[in-house]
């Protein structure tokens, strides 16, 4: 039984991996070694631990598109494992569903899903996150023991990204697994002795956190492990498989979705949660000014209570004392009179220990980090509660965008899911929400990218990247969601001032503490790579400055439909949020038009030009290329341009070239 370049071999009672994505699993295809190097699953429930042989194949169905294996166990639980293969982007889904077949209640102690890989050498490529520093990949040799990426505290992407790139050191044949998370999760590497020699099985496990897991299942009730993407990359780089998986990700999970974003202002890192309406209608006046379309108001204009706007969460009363003082309506009708739409932020998750709630529903909140509270919307009331307020907020001020921020953990579940009921019950509002205002774009944040996973951005329009806006910060943090997620539903923030004496300056990691002079074009063409926003103080920008951006708004406007649906090909290799130097490349695709945007960045301490080689042009195919701004720079065949590719010369450091390829 073959597919995908993945195989399995089935004897009377059992089945076993001998193929996986090109790499030979087992005991070199065999079903052999000691239980924990075989079988489908790591089990633990209330009727005991099961070892691969307690395990018994009930039912097995092949199709060449998939498989099916039933497996049953302990007289009372089935086991069921699905397998879909795409063979023309080499990507294998795998989805496990455990069921209680039996009359009496089952817990679940543990529940992943097992690959063994035949004993070798093996590298690890995983990503580390933090705030300000997510996606952040390291290499490490797979040893005797356990190593583990996880998540704790509803942060999906947080301490590690759910994803893990494993690479055979001798063939150079990779894997990349990629967990779609629902709640808390876990992938572990575990380097297994074989025998008495020096290589290691590679036993691969993913699915739920485990530590406190315990999971009750009624009779007849079943729970779906987090689906496993297991894509391969024969090239045995990690950057290599980007597009290959974007592609996957954007034909199974965002053909329906919103074709592409408006270009928006967020009042955020102007003025943060200080609100002075003259202010916000200079920064208005400049967003119409250059082509914005949707003028978004971030954190500061809710709460009762004094305090900051992060004690003020859960609260979402409009200020009478401060920003608008209770006359934001008006000010959404200002916007709306300009010919922009107009937008609002809120926390719908958390809320600060003087917001009403707390004192009016107190069995309603679950404790969380930093005193805060989560609303355990797992209850029908405090669901029905949320869902409410996103839609009276949505209908009282016209929204044509949302922001839904998470700035805390969610603390211990107690009902020993590991967040997974919290999760089904947090998608499932995102998901009415949307059937219930198509017209509106809900972008989705957690303290910048700590929540950016391929689930969550499944049940969002867009999601924000990182609270870190330094410009090359933010080219590296892209790079590395790269490995993870399609390039054209993040959104990139150009923040930007005039600093007074006829330049440009930035904001540095979150702030204005330490701005940083900017290149306009340099900025705007790492925002270029996806949905453009704007922030900052943009009406004190020079006139060179205002030029410069209204045109390059307007090339996002007139692509935004083509880039929505890009695959992206890193041209250069990821590298970390701290190195500045070299050259950066990237190219965005969209594979059904043959359209190409080839994106060079010259960082520090390199040479003054770069051969850019594209990837993926029709070899025959005769292409015509231009600049940014549509002047013509030739034409030439697909096989040319990818073998002596496109000189950029930039003649100082931070500068940027952005060169459009398309289809004569």
């Amino acid at each position: 039984m073959e597919g995908v370049d993945t195989a399995f071999a089935r004897s009377e009672g059992t089945v076993w991996l001998k193929r996986l994505q090109g790499l030979p699993c087992g005991l070199k295809g065999e079903d052999g070694g000691l239980p924990r190097v075989r079988g489908f699953f790591s089990l633990a429930t209330s009727l005991g631990e099961f070892e691969p042989d307690d395990l018994k194949l009930a039912d097995s169905e092949y199709t060449g598109s998939g498989a099916r294996f039933t497996f049953e166990a302990g007289g009372a639980l089935k086991l069921e494992s699905k397998w879909e293969f795409d063979p023309a982007l080499g990507v294998a889904s795998r989805r496990d569903i455990v069921t209680n077949a039996g009359r009496e209640p089952v817990a679940i102690y543990r529940c992943l899903s097992r690959f063994v890989l035949t004993p070798g050498a093996y590298e690890l490529y995983a990503q580390k996150a933090a705030w300000g520093g997510e996606s952040q990949g390291h290499w490490s040799p797979l040893f005797p023991g356990r190593f583990v990426l996880k998540c704790e505290g509803g942060r999906t992407a947080l301490g590690a990204t759910p994803y893990l790139f494993v690479r055979d050191a001798a063939s150079k044949r990779a894997v990349a697994f990629h967990v779609l998370p629902e709640g808390n999760w876990t992938i572990r590497a575990n380097g297994e002795v074989h025998d008495i020699s020096e290589e290691l099985f590679a036993v691969i496990e993913a699915g739920p956190l485990d530590e406190r897991f315990r999971l009750v299942l009624a009779p007849g009730e079943s729970f779906s492990l987090p689906e496993v993407l297991i894509q391969a990359i024969p090239e045995g780089e990690p950057h290599l498989g980007a597009p290959r998986l974007h592609r996957y990700a954007l034909g199974k999970w965002f053909k329906d979705a919103k074709p592409s974003a408006p270009a928006i202002y967020n009042t955020w890192f102007g003025c943060y949660d200080h609100v002075h309406l003259p202010w916000l209608r200079d920064q208005l006046n400049t967003a119409k000014e250059l082509g914005c379309e949707i003028f978004v108001m971030d954190a500061g204009w809710f709460g009762a209570g004094t305090g900051d706007w992060s004690s003020q969460v859960g609260d979402w009363r409009e200020r009478q004392d401060g920003a608008y003082f209770g006359k934001m309506r008006e000010f959404a009708d200002e916007v709306r009179a300009t010919g922009l739409k107009f937008g609002l932020w809120m926390e719908p998750e958390r809320a600060a220990p003087a917001a009403p709630i707390v004192k009016e529903h107190p069995d309603w909140l679950v404790p969380s980090q930093w005193g805060n509270y989560r609303l355990n919307i797992e209850l029908p009331a405090v669901r029905d509660y949320v869902f409410g307020e996103i839609c009276r907020l949505t209908e009282t001020y016209r929204l044509a965008w949302m922001k839904i921020d998470f700035n805390s953990e969610l603390g211990l579940d107690a009902g020993g899911t590991e967040l997974f009921r919290y999760f089904s019950a947090w998608y499932g509002i995102l998901e009415e929400i949307r059937r219930k205002y198509p017209g509106t774009f809900y972008e989705g944040c957690a303290s910048g990218g700590l929540r950016y996973d391929l689930n969550t951005l499944r049940h969002f329009d867009a999601h924000f990247p990182s609270d870190n806006v330094t410009p090359v910060d933010m080219l590296r943090i892209y790079q590395g969601n790269l490995l993870r997620l399609p390039p054209g539903r993040t959104g990139l923030w150009m923040v930007v001032k005039g600093d007074g004496h006829g330049g440009t300056i930035a904001a540095k990691v979150h702030g204005w503490d330490a701005p940083i002079p900017v290149d306009p074009d340099f900025l705007a063409r790492i925002c270029l790579m996806s949905m453009f926003t704007l922030s900052g103080e943009i009406s004190s920008l020079p006139p060179d400055a205002r030029k410069k951006l209204k045109g390059h708004v307007a090339f996002y406007r007139k692509w935004r439909e083509v880039t929505a649906g890009c695959e992206a090909h890193l041209l250069t290799p990821p590298a970390l949020r701290d190195d500045w130097t070299g050259w950066a490349a990237v190219q965005l695709s969209h594979p059904g038009n043959d359209m190409h945007f080839l994106f060079a960045f010259r960082l520090d301490k390199a040479e003054d030009r770069m051969v850019v080689k594209p990837r993926g042009l029709a070899p025959a195919q005769r292409y015509r290329v231009s600049s940014e701004d549509g002047k013509p720079q030739g034409e030439s065949t697909g096989e040319k341009l990818m073998a002596d590719g496109l000189k950029v010369v930039l003649d100082r450091p931070f500068m940027a070239e952005l060169v459009v390829v398309e289809r004569v």
